[in-house]
């Protein structure tokens, strides 16, 4: 699949941003991390200019992005329209919740308020990233989407990023969370080891659709392509028959291991209190370039089962 520049804005920014406000109201709730009022608004201003970039740069990949509102009426079969629904509600709650946070903190209450808020906004916002993982998830013609790995995936690399911008503000706030960090080292670790076996799948899973079921002329024997349907390459070679070299793809997987390497490796250091302040942000920007290479193979490296009509 071709991989759009809007998706692939959209998914990191919207995700690490859901993220980092999952994180932050449970972290408050919770009491994993002690931080001065100012230092979390600062903190969930950040998460909603997140949030809110990625979900405008996914409307640029529509053909009629005026019309995107229309999405939201299709929610009994549409994982696009329930994505939007959860999120907008997500912005409902959270509001509620900063309200009673930092706005109505004296009021007898608020407390109260603040939990039911809080806990509807975390739930929500999960829901909004699993949605929008359902989007993918939810393609028969896409095998190396149509699979248990990439809801799993998409929830744990929200997390983390979540996890990894705490960690950065905190120590530059001059508020760092043992916690916090030991909980972005465990992520970290996962989401290699969840990619890894997501990139085993892709390699050896048998192909469930091949150019003779596609046809429905398989019970006649052999069936191979005498030519393209087209002699020109059009919409649908450029967009669902995409392929990346195999040689690239490699690298590139290479590459994200690296990057996330070297986002653990940080991260140790700064439980070794070595040069805290540095490393987290060393740390944070290796997991945010290792993100964007991941999420653009991801999209790259997706055959979509009509690519065989044309000989793929």
């Amino acid at each position: 699949m071709h991989p759009a520049k809007s998706v692939i804005i959209f998914t990191t920014l919207s995700g690490a941003g859901y993220g980092l406000v999952l994180m932050l109201i449970l972290g408050q709730l919770t009491e994993l991390y002690e931080a001065s009022i100012v230092v979390e608004m600062i903190s969930h201003a950040i998460a909603f200019v997140m949030v809110s970039a990625g979900l405008l740069s996914s409307t640029f990949h529509l053909g009629h992005p005026e019309r995107a509102w229309r999405a939201l009426s299709q929610w009994r079969s549409s994982w696009l329209s329930r994505e939007g629904i959860c999120s907008l509600s997500t912005y409902g709650f959270w509001f509620g919740y900063a309200l009673y946070r930092f706005l109505l903190p004296e009021q007898a209450i608020a407390s109260s308020m603040e939990l039911v808020m809080g806990l509807l906004t975390i739930l929500l916002a999960t829901l909004t990233v699993f949605t929008t993982s359902m989007i993918y998830r939810s393609l028969k013609a896409v095998q190396s989407w149509y699979n248990v790995y990439v809801s799993p995936l998409y929830l744990l690399f929200s997390l983390t990023s979540g996890l990894m911008l705490l960690n950065v503000i905190l120590h530059l706030s001059q508020f760092p969370s043992e916690e916090i960090n030991k909980l972005a080292l465990v992520t970290l670790i996962a989401v290699i080891l969840l990619k890894r076996g997501y990139w085993r799948f892709v390699d050896k899973a048998p192909r469930r659709s091949t150019i003779a079921s596609a046809t429905g002329l398989g019970k006649f024997g052999k069936v191979t392509a005498l030519e393209s349907p087209h002699s020109h390459e059009n919409y649908l070679m450029a967009e669902m028959g995409f392929q990346v070299a195999r040689i690239h793809s490699k690298k590139l997987r290479q590459i994200f291991t690296l990057l996330f390497s070297l986002a653990i490796l940080t991260v140790l250091l700064v439980a070794m209190d070595i040069m805290g302040g540095f490393m987290v942000v060393v740390s944070c920007l290796a997991m945010a370039i290792g993100i964007i290479v991941e999420r653009w193979l991801f999209f790259a490296e997706a055959r979509h089962d009509q690519a065989l009509y044309y000989g793929q």
